[in-house]
């Protein structure tokens, strides 16, 4: 992915090269960040977008690329990386990336019932890549867009559990069903 914001800080030593950021890339709670430094010697500091240089979390002798974890789904992140150079002395304007971690996922459904059968559609759950049913009778069911036929009529607790198998994040939602 590319980066998504990128610029330069005007802080530091002309002299010292600015590194050059790469690339960025984002999977739920971790991010993947790409630079290729002057001076051989860089630190990154990252936080919250829009955080106070210096209140981040920072990595000092930070190679590229450098994987960062723990982070917060959804949200927007800002880092700088700073090359080193003159035996530690002296550090490089700093180049400003940005990137958004993954929202993980939401569950939907609409459903459609015609004499006791019921065509349900979780289609529209976001960020997923399974679905897991609960008819609430009893019987369950798999995939995005399930049928199934009540035996009585009454009103059923359905729930939806939906899984990003690449967060490995789920997300329930019940939502009553009358026939």
């Amino acid at each position: 992915m590319a980066i998504d914001e990128i610029s330069v800080v005007t802080n530091g030593n002309p002299n010292c090269p600015t590194p050059q950021l790469v690339s960025d890339s984002t999977y739920c709670t971790t991010a993947v960040m790409n630079w290729v430094s002057g001076s051989g010697s860089s630190f990154c500091e990252y936080g919250p977008a829009g955080f106070t240089p210096g209140t981040g979390t920072m990595v000092n002798n930070a190679v590229s690329p450098l994987v960062v974890s723990g982070l917060n789904l959804n949200t927007a992140y800002d880092y700088y990386v700073y090359d080193i150079c003159n035996s530690g002395t002296d550090t490089s304007f700093a180049a400003l990336g940005a990137f958004t971690t993954n929202a993980g996922p939401i569950a939907a459904f609409n459903f459609g019932v015609n004499q006791g059968t019921v065509a349900f559609d979780g289609s529209i759950s976001t960020g997923t890549n399974s679905w897991s049913w609960d008819f609430g009778d009893g019987n369950s069911g798999t995939g995005a867009t399930p049928t199934h036929t009540f035996l009585s009529n009454g009103s059923y607790n359905v729930t939806l559990v939906v899984t990003d198998s690449t967060c490995g994040i789920t997300d329930t939602l019940v939502q009553v069903v009358n026939i």
